[in-house]
């Protein structure tokens, strides 16, 4: 039965590592980027005067590494526009409206993914809430098995 308890404590040590260690999801990505139409495009530092038609807006940004379906944005608040730019396709760039009501160019850098599946594991592995729920389960379990077996071994014969 010292064999049971190892295993138990071993499991329990490395759900304890698992909460302890999970980093938060606040990590920042290696560039400031807008989504639109199931495209990434990255923020340059360029500036552009001549805008067409708005093509769209931000309808979620945050901060927290993830991947978000719609009009994302990890540097533009919800309702920032987007802008064609006169004489580009869109398939190469975009202008993004400033607060201050300049354009900034956005050029497109791959395809967006939005794979449901995959974003519904990434934030429950990024929330330490169900971390630290799995992790109290987890040590629930083990302590429930310590308690019942201490009686069954503890007996005389």
């Amino acid at each position: 039965m010292k064999v049971f308890k190892s295993v138990s404590l071993f499991i329990a040590c490395l759900m304890s590592f698992q909460f302890i260690l999970a980093s938060p999801a606040s990590a920042k990505w290696a560039h400031a980027f807008v989504v639109w139409d199931h495209y990434s495009y990255v923020i340059s530092d360029e500036y552009v005067d001549q805008v067409d038609k708005e093509i769209g807006q931000v309808t979620k940004y945050s901060d927290q590494e993830g991947t978000y379906s719609g009009n994302f944005s990890n540097e533009y608040k919800k309702g920032t526009k987007y802008f064609a730019i006169h004489g580009i396709s869109t398939d190469k760039a975009i202008a993004v409206q400033e607060p201050d009501g300049k354009y900034r160019k956005a050029v497109r850098d791959h395809k967006y993914n939005t794979n449901k599946a995959a974003n519904v594991m990434e934030q429950i592995a990024a929330n330490q809430w169900i971390n630290f729920v799995v992790l109290a389960a987890g040590a629930a379990v083990v302590l429930y098995s310590f308690k019942s077996l201490k009686g069954k071994f503890n007996r005389e014969e």
